[in-house]
């Protein structure tokens, strides 16, 4: 189930910062010498940059959203812990956090020897960041990583928390150069070695488009919630192969009021429908991400819930048969009053090739 696609965007400027210790919760290497180690992580899938697609909302685009931190495992090549003698080098669930551009960050950047047998470290890294304090399983690298989706996904911040993310470097035959283990280098200037990290969405994201049919105006379709019922809510992640096994609880995830945007808050509000015309009509779609399933049952289902009455239709179309990560799937949703009727589409996370069917 491990995808990783697409080439990285280039860097637009150097981070330079002075080398230093991590701090007391995971110690740094003491040895030299040494360098420090700076990640930058991007989001990929199929050939374009990812994007949630909710009127002009633009969510995990080229890189991670603001305040989605990062949890990451970096070791020798070949390990899967920390050292606890000799050099003691390795971090594991060490935090970073978004910082400008791609750029993963803590105060206390990781430090690498660059000398010795193996100069080589292998990273595994997966956001949302689960802090090993809260969950003590996180104090090595977890290979059965449970995660649960939110089921009110109509705020920014928990759509953001339900996109589980994995990327690693630890492929030594692997012809893409950027999957490969970090071959550390003694620095030649004070400019820190820049390690790009490709994150791939682990799971699928369900993208609903609704519009005014017969007998039905946008008035009455405004404020109009959008649930997924029925949907695989939980899972496990192993964080060294990549590998997802999903889960057996199930539910209802809601997934927008049409005609809302997000506050700065990221909370959804009602768009001025006279002075914002144009942002208010692109507002009447919206995503939630859900666990993928191999064979969509016919009891995964689209509630409509308007100001006249509730619609209800299947999830399965000609077309969409199983959601798979890091897929999209598009329904376009006629209301009419007398039902709905569904086109779908499939894609890449981002805009692709399509392929397209009507409900069942």
């Amino acid at each position: 189930m491990r995808h990783i696609y697409g080439i990285l965007t280039t860097l637009t400027a150097l981070l330079l910062l002075a080398a230093c210790t991590a701090d007391g919760t995971d110690p740094a290497p003491q040895q030299t010498p040494a360098t420090q180690l700076l990640l930058e992580g991007t989001i990929l899938t199929g050939n374009s940059p990812v994007t949630r697609v909710g009127g002009t909302e633009a969510i995990q685009n080229t890189h991670l959203d603001a305040g989605n931190r990062v949890g990451g495992f970096i070791y020798r090549h070949g390990t899967d812990a920390k050292e606890t003698t000799g050099e003691k080098y390795g971090y594991t669930n060490y935090p970073f956090d978004t910082w400008q551009a791609n750029y993963l960050y803590n105060p206390n950047q990781p430090l690498f020897p660059v000398q010795g047998a193996e100069r080589r470290v292998d990273i595994y890294a997966y956001a949302p960041y689960v802090d090993e304090t809260v969950d003590a399983s996180y104090a090595t690298l977890n290979t059965a990583h449970t995660f649960t989706v939110k089921t009110d996904q109509t705020k920014r911040a928990d759509f953001v928390a339900s996109d589980l993310l994995w990327g690693y470097r630890n492929d030594p035959g692997n012809a893409d150069a950027d999957l490969q283990p970090v071959t550390m280098v003694t620095p030649i200037t004070t400019q820190n070695q820049i390690v790009p990290i490709k994150f791939s969405h682990m799971l699928s994201q369900v993208y609903v488009e609704i519009s005014a049919g017969d007998g039905v105006t946008t008035d009455q379709l405004e404020g109009a919630e959008v649930k997924l019922n029925g949907v695989t809510l939980d899972g496990t992640l192993n964080f060294k192969t990549g590998a997802l096994t999903c889960g057996t609880t199930t539910g209802t995830v809601k997934v927008l009021k049409c005609g809302y945007k997000y506050d700065t808050n990221g909370s959804q509000v009602l768009i001025n429908k006279t002075s914002e015309a144009a942002d208010y009509a692109a507002h009447f779609k919206g995503a939630a991400i859900v666990y993928p399933v191999a064979t969509l049952p016919t009891t995964v289902t689209l509630t409509i819930t308007t100001s006249i009455t509730n619609y209800t239709a299947k999830l399965k179309t000609t077309a969409i048969t199983k959601w798979e990560a890091g897929k999209k799937y598009q329904y376009q949703v006629d209301v009419s009053a007398t039902g709905l009727q569904i086109v779908t589409t499939i894609s890449d996370w981002a805009p692709g090739d399509n392929a397209s069917g009507i409900a069942e």
